[in-house]
């Protein structure tokens, strides 16, 4: 009931401020002003649930799982046919009927997790970058760009020359 009175109010508050303008008189500025108040609303309700489910003692993990779930799902759509070992190391860490059961006896690496769900996108994103170099840029030298360190600069300097 919060939620819908947050979503009114809000919308109300909204759309009385856009009809004083002389400049919003058509309705696509209220189906996006209605729009983008039901899509803060839910994704405000979707955080402060889980919040509140982690902090629950012990601690609830439903909708922590369920967003694993797809985290692990969107990582594996964005992996090339070929890329069979990550492809296994994911589905190894994100395995959720592990991660079910570490839940049960309060024994989830919520840390573990949420550093290698960005260091394995960051992974999926270089091997993305070079794909494209590949596709775009067939000339260009891969072993300068070898190391860690360069990732940045490499990337910098392939948008540039594609994007730009």
């Amino acid at each position: 009931q919060n939620m819908s009175t947050s979503a009114t109010s809000s919308f109300t508050r909204d759309c009385s401020s856009k009809r004083r303008s002389p400049s919003c008189g058509k309705s696509s500025v209220y189906y996006f002003s209605l729009w983008k108040v039901v899509r803060d609303n839910l994704h405000k309700a979707f955080w402060d649930i889980l919040e509140s489910e982690l902090n629950d003692d012990p601690p609830e993990y439903g909708q922590a799982i369920r967003l694993l779930e797809e985290i692990r799902e969107i990582l594996l759509s964005f992996l090339n046919p070929d890329a069979n070992r990550m492809r296994t190391q994911i589905m190894e860490v994100l395995d959720m009927d592990l991660i079910r059961q570490q839940a049960d006896n309060d024994a989830v690496d919520i840390h573990g997790l949420s550093s290698y769900i960005p260091t394995t996108t960051d992974n999926i994103l270089i091997f993305c970058v070079l794909d494209l170099m590949k596709m775009y840029t067939p000339n260009f030298t891969y072993n300068v760009f070898i190391s860690h360190k360069n990732i940045n600069c490499f990337y910098q300097l392939f948008c540039k020359r594609v994007f730009i």
